[in-house]
């Protein structure tokens, strides 16, 4: 420490200004390096995520709007609920994991889904079908653009 001191004291006053200097912006270097930088990434990441989950909130709004609304020209089909739901759910290719009949209602439960392939299935269950959605749980699927749904009450 003492050699440090030595060598600091035997250097001309510019020379320690310089050395102060440099002190000074190697500490801000690593103080926007090491903290700054990094709190900006993740910043504009999460900036990035919000923005996409507003546009799939406002995407499912849209839909749900579209299926509720839709149903001013039902049709009925003729066929117990269950067949329906069989019938269309296999005509969409998509795989029923329960389905729990209570009086006039079915509750479904739905695995893993593509969330567009869902989307569409309902549309033609409210559309072609005449059915009611009375209730959804949606859930975000293990992959990108797969869902699950816990619950799914539909109606005649």
């Amino acid at each position: 420490m003492n050699q440090l001191e030595a060598y600091w004291q035997n250097l001309k006053p510019n020379e320690q200004l310089l050395l102060k200097c440099a002190a000074v912006i190697f500490t801000l270097f690593i103080i926007v390096m090491l903290i700054i930088r990094p709190l900006n990434n993740k910043i504009e990441k999460a900036e990035k995520t919000l923005q996409q989950q507003q546009e799939l909130a406002q995407f499912v709004k849209q839909s749900a709007a579209k299926i509720n609304g839709s149903g001013q020209g039902k049709r009925a089909v003729s066929g117990s609920l269950s067949q329906i739901i069989n019938v269309s759910s296999r005509r969409a290719q998509i795989s029923i994991s329960k389905m729990q009949p209570k009086d006039e209602t079915l509750r479904l439960t739905i695995e893993s889904v593509e969330f567009n392939k869902l989307l569409i299935w309902l549309e033609s269950l409210v559309e072609e079908s005449g059915l009611t959605i009375s209730a959804i749980d949606i859930n975000r699927g293990a992959e990108p653009g797969m869902v699950s749904i816990s619950r799914l009450v539909v109606e005649k």
